[in-house]
């Protein structure tokens, strides 16, 4: 089967790279010169910088185990504090244990307490979720945003210093804008001492995974889809300098993008994609003494504090679902937005969707 993979990112790459493991015919189109798409670092005048993801964590099982496998070291880089600021000060914002609940300064000892018991009844009541597979998640968490179910279930300061400043720095959007599922899913997570959140960094930067994955695939750098439509039982992918013909097409760059040069497609794929929505963000560097910052990772600043500031990070610490129509016609989506989110959700998305082609699970065309 010949397979055209568009979008070098994290999950195209996981997608390519699972199909070619199984001897499939795998091509990738990126349009940009680099891969990696939101895992990626720049460097000016002598400054790195990440523009989206900037750091791993022990819980990305998948993603660290495609390290091992591409060679790829990663550093712990914990333990590491997280900061929330309140009307001028900082407070801890750590998660990691009983005691660390009872130094959230910038909340009240009555929403510390209610927060502990809150703590035990996610992992009583919604331990079974997956922050990162949220098509599992039960449909009766998406009825509520995760701002409104916190206020509720907590109170207004949780709900504002520590569940809508995160959100803000790790969503890139309110948690408004963010389900009660996915905001139970994460928060279940991190509070069970099973799962790893600790930080790790790759070595080199943020590119070196994706980049090892290009290496081995050989991707089409440079090479934006203008057109993708069905021929015949197939699909005819036209790029800026080519035309070709493949059996199945997996679209793994954001849905404004696909949309754009999608001339075919189901119409449960379409309105997928119609529906989706990404938020702005400004990333900004600044270089400072290394001492400024000490062991810090993460400053939050909570929207109520400072509606612009959402967060800002140490750089220095580096060192088989098929609604929605998925696989009809021969196309498939995967990325972060498909209830798949962060670096591990865009991966598993990936290897989900190549499961899928493995499989030869798709509608009849």
């Amino acid at each position: 089967m010949k397979v055209a993979v568009i979008g070098a990112g994290i999950a195209g790459l996981s997608c390519a790279w699972e199909l070619r493991k199984a001897g499939m015919d795998v091509e990738v189109f990126e349009k940009h010169a680099t891969v990696g798409g939101r895992m990626n670092t720049r460097t000016k005048n002598g400054l790195a910088f990440d523009v989206g993801a900037n750091f791993l964590i022990g819980a990305y099982t998948s993603v660290n185990a495609l390290a091992l496998e591409m060679g790829v070291a990663l550093r712990n880089a914990s333990p590491v504090a997280h900061i929330v600021y309140r009307n001028g000060h900082p407070y801890s914002m750590n998660l990691n244990s009983i005691r660390s609940i009872f130094r959230m300064g910038a909340l009240d000892v009555r929403s510390r307490v209610r927060l502990l018991a809150f703590v035990l009844k996610v992992r009583s009541e919604h331990a079974g979720l997956d922050f990162f597979d949220l098509g599992l998640a039960p449909d009766a968490l998406n009825h509520e945003d995760a701002y409104a179910y916190a206020r509720r279930e907590v109170g207004q300061e949780f709900a504002d210093y520590i569940v809508d400043s995160f959100n803000s720095c790790m969503m890139f959007s309110r948690s408004s804008e963010t389900s009660a599922a996915a905001f139970l899913s994460l928060f279940g997570m991190m509070a069970d001492p099973a799962n790893d959140f600790s930080v790790h960094y790759a070595d080199g930067d943020m590119r070196a995974m994706p980049q090892a994955l290009a290496n081995r695939l050989g991707v089409h750098c440079d090479r934006q889809v203008v057109v993708l439509e069905r021929h015949g039982a197939g699909w005819r992918v036209v790029t800026t300098d080519s035309t070709s013909v493949f059996e199945r097409v997996v679209l793994a760059v954001t849905p404004c993008a696909a949309l754009g040069f999608l001339k075919s497609g189901a119409e449960p794929q379409r309105l997928l994609l119609a529906q989706s929505r990404y938020a702005s963000t400004i990333n900004v560097s600044f270089r400072v003494p290394k001492e400024t910052l000490g062991h810090t990772h993460c400053f939050y600043v909570p929207y109520v504090e400072n509606q612009i500031i959402s967060e800002f990070t140490n750089e220095s610490l580096k060192g088989d679902d098929t609604r929605d129509g998925q696989g009809q016609g021969g196309l498939f989506l995967c990325g972060d937005y498909m209830n798949a989110p962060w670096i591990e959700g865009a991966r598993r998305s990936g290897q989900k969707v190549a499961r899928q082609l493995i499989r030869g699970r798709t509608s009849a065309i």
